[in-house]
């Protein structure tokens, strides 16, 4: 059997993420404190690429996202959960369908249009009161130099906004619970706990 080319590119891409992330358990560790007891919350994982995080939810009801199609065959092929290729800015899903929404690494490759249709469609799609923990990166600090070597030559997203910028897309369609920095291995996020009122 000849294994085809976007699988290696998305196992490289994977491996790559988890490596410069330390395997994301700063997020990991977000993701639980700020969406609580995960079981039967029906959670929808925005721009969830290879799918490195649908392990924090084996035991709720979960669905990842992603325009890639490799990205999203490979998610398939290596974590067993249900994964669908959609664009978030316009996704086929139903309203109020999701108790929890999460989007890491997303927002910064959406332009300030997208962004803001990203938010008013998971309104739309999560029930009121539903938790949105979105955690995205910012620009490093002055010593972080792997991040800012990163960023500079093999960074994919164009629009890395400051913490503020990227929280006033957000407040016309999500209320903004708090917001903090996180470091996971060397990349350097913003986290906006935000909450859906309908």
């Amino acid at each position: 059997m000849v294994i085809g080319h976007w699988l290696i590119d998305s196992f490289l891409f994977a491996w790559a993420q988890r490596l410069v992330s330390a395997n994301y358990r700063a997020v990991r560790r977000a993701i639980r404190r700020e969406l609580g007891p995960l079981t039967g919350l029906r959670v929808v994982d925005l721009g969830c690429g290879t799918g490195n995080l649908a392990g924090e939810f084996s035991r709720a009801r979960y669905v990842g996202v992603d325009v890639d199609l490799a990205c999203v065959r490979f998610a398939r092929r290596v974590t067993g959960f249900p994964f669908a290729v959609t664009d978030v800015t316009a996704p086929g899903l139903r309203d109020d369908a999701f108790d929890a929404a999460i989007a890491v690494g997303l927002i910064h490759h959406l332009d300030d249009g997208s962004a803001k249709q990203f938010a008013c469609q998971v309104q739309r799609f999560c029930r009121d009161g539903a938790r949105v923990l979105v955690v995205d990166i910012v620009r490093p600090r002055r010593w972080n130099l792997p991040e800012r070597a990163r960023q500079r030559w093999a960074e994919r997203g164009h629009f890395i906004r400051t913490p503020d910028v990227c929280q006033a897309l957000f407040v016309p369609y999500l209320a903004v619970e708090r917001t903090y920095p996180l470091r996971s291995g060397f990349l350097e996020y913003q986290v906006l706990v935000l909450r859906v009122e309908k």
